[in-house]
């Protein structure tokens, strides 16, 4: 009978072992991936949470993606300084073995802290990084370059309108002349108030203020647009100084108050209750093109100054179905049969406005 019950106990013993490393086994291996540590230029709008799906979908089995948030777009010098240190002191305390630097502010702001330490890839930069931090770029840097290219999204989406459109409204919230995105919208219009996009005539209109922003939505039927095409709507803020939030705050409140169908060149705001899509940017290839540059880093030990940096311009149809239909919108059969759609990709176009207490958000 002793013999029976220590055989009992020791099965038991077993079994329990068993069930227990069964249980703590994905956990251990999580804390075991090497580190990666992910620095956003901005907060939680649609374009980071693409170009980090990006990452996730590439790189997240084989390694920990730790995110920190510089918050530029909503933040003084001052605490932009202090949300820089903050990533600065998460890097000592990680010990990663590559960072990323997404966006223009990330690179500019976070370069030369990284120089000569661990390999760094950036993705997103619409400058020449040299004009961000000087003609010697470190040599443990190298990424990606976004590149959207205007006149062709132009020619493209102007394929997808309503028969008979005549006059568009291309809306950006920005001086054409300062940073390079907007810079090269405006070269695309050649320093004129208007192009003709197709058999259209495109008419670009810097709104620098919410206020400006929503009448020109507001007015566009009346004033002959047939449809609208946005591009930066990133710093808005309304005449109290409050900042309105991109996708649930500017584009939500479009979906419900636009008189015509608008249009975008980014991924980065399509969605039921968002825009209705165009010929775009794609920010989770995006992402996905970084990912390639990290994979020849760290699993072929490539360095990064043998690594030339990716000049990404590929855009695609993307289409929201809802919002195709809310606007009674049908695609040529030729674009429908490449396009994709955001129902079917993802749901990251949702956005809860607790998440936004101290900016302008409006729910669905």
């Amino acid at each position: 009978m002793m013999i029976y019950r220590l055989l009992h106990r020791k099965l038991f013993l077993s079994f329990l072992l068993l069930a227990l490393s069964t249980l703590f086994t994905p956990a251990l291996q999580a804390a075991e991936k090497p580190n990666i540590l992910v620095i956003h230029s901005w907060h939680d709008i649609l374009w980071d949470r693409l170009w980090e799906k990006g990452l996730e979908d590439q790189l997240g089995d084989k390694y920990n993606l730790i995110r920190i948030d510089l918050d530029a777009m909503r933040s003084s010098p001052e605490q932009l300084k202090q949300h820089a240190d903050e990533a600065w002191k998460l890097y000592e305390s990680k010990n990663p073995k590559l960072v990323i630097l997404g966006d223009d502010v990330a690179l500019k702001v976070m370069a030369m802290r990284f120089a000569n330490t661990v390999p760094v890839v950036y993705l997103g930069i619409n400058n020449n990084p040299r004009k961000l931090i000087g003609q010697n770029l470190p040599t443990n840097f190298t990424g990606v370059l976004e590149r959207p290219i205007y006149i062709r999204a132009m020619k493209n989406i102007a394929k997808i309108l309503p028969a008979g459109t005549q006059k568009i409204l291309v809306l950006n919230d920005s001086p054409v002349k300062g940073t390079a995105v907007v810079t090269n919208l405006g070269k695309a219009f050649a320093g004129k108030e208007s192009i003709k996009m197709g058999k259209a005539t495109a008419v670009l209109k810097v709104a620098t203020t919410w206020e400006a922003w929503q009448k020109a939505v507001l007015s566009a039927k009346k004033d002959g647009y047939d449809a609208i095409l946005f591009d930066s709507r990133y710093i808005l803020h309304d005449k109290d100084g409050k900042y309105v939030e991109p996708e649930p705050g500017v584009i939500r409140w479009m979906a419900k108050h636009s008189p015509v169908p608008f249009f975008n060149f980014y991924e980065d705001s399509i969605g039921p209750g968002l825009s209705t899509g165009g010929w775009v940017i794609s920010g989770i290839n995006h992402g996905k093109a970084a990912a390639v540059i990290v994979k020849k880093i760290l699993d072929d030990h490539i360095p990064p100054e043998k690594i030339k940096n990716v000049y990404y311009n590929e855009g695609e149809y993307i289409f929201s179905r809802t919002q195709l239909k809310k606007w009674g919108l049908t695609l040529p059969p030729a674009i429908a049969k490449e396009a994709t759609y955001t129902e079917d990709l993802h749901d990251l176009y949702k956005f809860d406005c607790k998440n936004f207490k101290d900016s302008v958000c409006f729910e669905e």
